[in-house]
Parts: C-alpha cells; sequence; structure tokens
C-alpha cells in the first residue's frame, strides 16, 4: 500500500462477538459479559460516518450487502475487513488490496475480487462509498460513534441486569405462571423439603442448565452429558426431552396410568404446574408421582456429572417407584388418622 500498511485498531466496545478474541477479552472478565449484555440487546449498528479505523476492523462479511448463501466468507468468520481492504494514504480513500498486497490466503482474495467485479455475485455495501469514492481522513472524528449509537438506543435505556440472567431460548417466559391451587397442593404433599426446594427452581428457571453455564462462560459446551445426541442442554430437554430421562417418565407414569399416553408437553406443564392432564382423577397422587420421579431424575443426573456414576434408566425407575410407594402410603396414613 502507498504510505504503508495502517494498523486498525478498533473501538474498544466492539459490536462483533467473532472479533472479541485475544488478551482484552477474556471469558470470565467485566468487559466481556457487558458485550454479551449488549448483544440480548439486539441494537442495529449504522456505520455510516465511523472512522475508518473502525471500518478496517470490522469482519469482512460487514462490508457486503449481498453474499451468496454457500460463499466461502461465511466459513471464514474470522476475516476482517483489513485483510480484504486498504486505505491508501496516496489518495485519501479505501480501496481493495492489490494481489502482491494480500498478507495471507491470496487465492481467496483473488476469488473475492472477481466474484465483485467480474460476476457481482458480491456486491459491497453501501456504507464504504464515501471512504471509496470521496478523500478522507484516516483518523477523522466520527459524528456518532458507536456507543453512543448504543446508548441513545430505546434498548439500552430499558435493559435490566435480571434480562440478561434469564436462561436462552425464552423459556423464562413459562416462568411465574404456575396455577396458585396446584403449586399449593405440591407444597402440602408430604415429600422432602430438599425435593419441594428442587421442585421450586424449575418453577422459578433457575435450572442449572449446561446451556445455562456455556452462556456465561462456566461451561465449554452446553451439549447435554446424558444422552450425548442434544446440541443444547435446555431447560426443556434437562426436564424432559433428554431420550434416557424421557423413557424414565414413561415407564413410571405407564405403571400407574397404563390407559393414559401422556406427551412431553403434557409432563413439562404438569411439572410447571400449569396444568395437568384432564383426565388425571386424583391430582394429588399424580403430582407425588411427578415430584418423587423428578427428585430421582434430579440425583441420578448430578451423580452423573460430578462423581461419574453412569445414569441407569433402570436405578431411577425403581428408585421412582420406591419412593412414590412411601409418599403414597404417609398419605394413606395421614388419611386415616
Amino acid at each position: 500500500m502507498a504510505g504503508g500498511e495502517q494498523h486498525c485498531q478498533p473501538e474498544l466496545f466492539h459490536p462483533c462477538p467473532s472479533l472479541r478474541k485475544g488478551d482484552y477479552f477474556p471469558p470470565r472478565s467485566l468487559l466481556t459479559q457487558s458485550l454479551q449484555a449488549y448483544d440480548r440487546m439486539h441494537i442495529p449498528i449504522t456505520f455510516n460516518n465511523i472512522p475508518i479505523s473502525v471500518i478496517l476492523s470490522l469482519p469482512l462479511t460487514q462490508m457486503f450487502k449481498v453474499i451468496p448463501a454457500n460463499h466461502f466468507l461465511h466459513r471464514h468468520t474470522e476475516f476482517r475487513a483489513a485483510d480484504f481492504f486498504i486505505y491508501d494514504s496516496q489518495v485519501h480513500r479505501l480501496r481493495l488490496k492489490r494481489q502482491e498486497e494480500f498478507l495471507k490466503f491470496p487465492g481467496l482474495f483473488h476469488r473475492l475480487t472477481r466474484h465483485i467485479f467480474d460476476t457481482s455475485e458480491v456486491v459491497v455495501a453501501d456504507f464504504t462509498h464515501q471512504w471509496i469514492l470521496n478523500d478522507s481522513d484516516f483518523n477523522l472524528s466520527p459524528d456518532t460513534t458507536i456507543v453512543e449509537q448504543i446508548v441513545n438506543h430505546d434498548s439500552y435505556s430499558r435493559f435490566q441486569s435480571k434480562i440478561y440472567r434469564l436462561p436462552i431460548n425464552n423459556f423464562s417466559s413459562s416462568f411465574r405462571q404456575y396455577s396458585p391451587r396446584l403449586i399449593r397442593l405440591m407444597y402440602q404433599l408430604p415429600l422432602l423439603p430438599s425435593l419441594k426446594s428442587m421442585w421450586y427452581k424449575c418453577l422459578t428457571g433457575k435450572l442449572p442448565t449446561r446451556l445455562f453455564f456455556f452462556h456465561i462462560q462456566l461451561n465449554p459446551s452446553p451439549c447435554c452429558l446424558i444422552c450425548s445426541i442434544s446440541p443444547e442442554e435446555s431447560p426443556t430437554h434437562f426436564l424432559v426431552n433428554c431420550a434416557p430421562k424421557w423413557i424414565v417418565w414413561q415407564r413410571v407414569l405407564g405403571s400407574h396410568y397404563p390407559y393414559l399416553a401422556f406427551s412431553q408437553n403434557d409432563i413439562l406443564q404438569s411439572i410447571l404446574l400449569h396444568s395437568v392432564p384432564s383426565l388425571i382423577p386424583e391430582v394429588r397422587m399424580f403430582l407425588t408421582i411427578l415430584g418423587c420421579t423428578l427428585w430421582h431424575l434430579w440425583k441420578a443426573y448430578w451423580a452423573h456429572i460430578l462423581q461419574q456414576i453412569p445414569f441407569n434408566t433402570d436405578r431411577v425407575i425403581s428408585n421412582s417407584l420406591s419412593e412414590i410407594s412411601l409418599v403414597h402410603s404417609i398419605m394413606d396414613n395421614s388419611y386415616i388418622d
């Protein structure tokens, strides 16, 4: 480049998650957590009148408004604008690099040049035109910084910390919608206090799922360790959808209600105390079955996670049925008394 290679220093508050790497962004730092909170706000960023020094730090894909779905750029999210564009200090404009100026992947970038000029299948974004067509100063102060765009947005003023802490996939929308009658019945059952405490975690969405811990950078992966099938151990997966757990639910409920067929949503709605299936004859007994089964699924899960004890569906089913029988006998005796 005429005038030498320009060093691109992005703004501290970087809107692009793929570029938050290196010593400035340790996973558990306050800065990283703050940036993840920003991601939850979904604030659109306008790059008009942003300095070229910031423009060149953007992901390369951000510099184009049209990219085919199968284009190689989608597989190389690590590319920055500065890998393909350059600020020419002689003409004071932004331009594409020439073949000899590419420092890495010259073949790919040569293909990209042809896709822009020859086939037009890749189209440069409109906000770059002012830097390509007009003279400009590399260190020009912006009219509006990225930070100013964020703090002036309505989503920023409405944002609260608890919104960031809520688990992913909007499972939180189900929280605190439980039936007052059902929660009163649940607390009246002769169940262990620790079981009721665990059940309350389900009602309030405070489930320690791997997806939640992955979201707050305490787990390297959100995948379920029980079934090893689901890409994400969401709250719904944690409670019902995991294949080995679903086998437990089917067999335990089938032993008490052989004439009924339960869906996963039926059980989920019952666990969250939203409603119970209309054909259930005795709600107290049904809640007892749910609570005891949920308790032994919980214990087996953590025994697997913390002590590496294999999750055995037959053992969980046996322990659940024994617990249910014990609680029912206590309930029967209390009725007699």
